[in-house]
């Protein structure tokens, strides 16, 4: 059970737990050892026990159970008279068929509130820079032996240095360091500027074809999710160089910013590399219908499709489900 107090002290990965109702599974345990029935009225904190009246203590006739009977919030506050009610209803009733209907009833509340957590924006923002670090911790020691066999590779087919960082826009147009395997010959930046990658662009180097095609370039990202600087799922971060310049010819562009940007997302699934002012243009409509419906359930479904992009090298072709904006059109000026 938990009240509102409870639900201010808990972490947001711990309401996650608590919503997924992933931090009962241990008393299954409970349940193995004969501690708890599977279904029974909850068992009750020691120290709460001198405040129960006389006539609630007939709820200890029947064994504590790890499925309760009642709802575990009632308008966020307990309703301990309609709590112990049930309870005692219970014991006096307790049959085979009282048990299934108390399962069933149960496994509605809890599908209906996972699937309430699973699609509500404002308690996975909450949670969400929680799962982008675990996730990225996860991936770099799955991922490491990967990494370092690329390392050794960009290291004997080109030369230069393994990683590349550059400067790119995050969350409220603050700067950081973004980290990438290095794709490009060394210094092909150098003479040009900041310009967009084009078709068959020169500056690349062939292994660096093949890491941007299957997105293994952006895998030592991880670190800039740990450091918090990122997410695992959001708008791409840009240079600041072509942020400034979008601000001022392309209306809602900043709209993007409001959010952390992230290693892969609902633009990159649906639309190629930036290689034109249309390009940006496009890919920002993606970017505002992310923000638009950010939820756990669509994060998963992009990390799904990038996957898919990663070892097929297929853009997934859908239109957009959603209009946007008409600011965002192509009356904007072009380059």
């Amino acid at each position: 059970m938990a009240s509102t107090n409870d639900e201010l002290r808990l972490i947001p990965f711990g309401t996650i737990m608590r919503k997924l109702r992933i931090d009962k599974l241990p008393q299954l345990i409970n349940v193995l050892i004969g501690e708890l029935s599977l279904i029974g009225p909850r068992p009750t904190i020691s120290n709460q026990m001198e405040e129960l009246p006389l006539w609630y203590r007939e709820r200890f006739f029947a064994t504590p159970g790890f499925v309760g009977l009642y709802k575990t919030f009632e308008n966020n506050k307990f309703n301990y008279d309609e709590i112990m009610r049930v309870d005692i209803r219970y014991v006096h009733h307790q049959s085979f068929w009282l048990d299934i209907k108390v399962l069933r009833n149960r496994a509605i509340e809890t599908f209906l509130e996972i699937n309430s957590f699973l699609l509500s924006p404002s308690a996975y923002n909450r949670s969400k820079p929680y799962l982008d670090s675990f996730l990225a911790i996860f991936g770099l020691i799955i991922f490491s032996p990967l990494l370092f066999l690329v390392a050794i590779m960009i290291k004997v087919t080109s030369k230069g240095p393994i990683f590349y960082s550059q400067e790119r826009v995050g969350t409220n147009g603050q700067l950081f360091e973004i980290i990438k395997f290095r794709t490009m010959h060394f210094k092909a930046e150098d003479q040009l500027g900041p310009t967009w990658a084009k078709k068959n662009d020169p500056r690349i180097t062939h292994l660096g074809r093949i890491l941007r095609k299957t997105h293994i370039d952006e895998l030592p990202q991880l670190v800039n999710v740990i450091q918090g600087e990122m997410s695992i799922v959001g708008p791409r971060p840009e240079r600041p160089f072509f942020v400034d310049k979008f601000k001022k010819d392309i209306p809602d562009y900043t709209k993007r910013l409001t959010v952390k940007p992230g290693m892969t997302g609902l633009a990159q699934c649906y639309y190629k590399y930036d290689e034109t002012f249309r390009d940006v243009k496009k890919k920002l409509q993606y970017d505002i219908l992310y923000i638009k419906k950010m939820c756990l359930l669509l994060d998963l479904k992009i990390l799904l499709l990038t996957l898919r992009v990663s070892l097929f090298g297929e853009m997934t072709k859908q239109r957009l489900a959603t209009p946007i904006h008409s600011d965002v059109s192509a009356n904007s000026t072009r380059n």
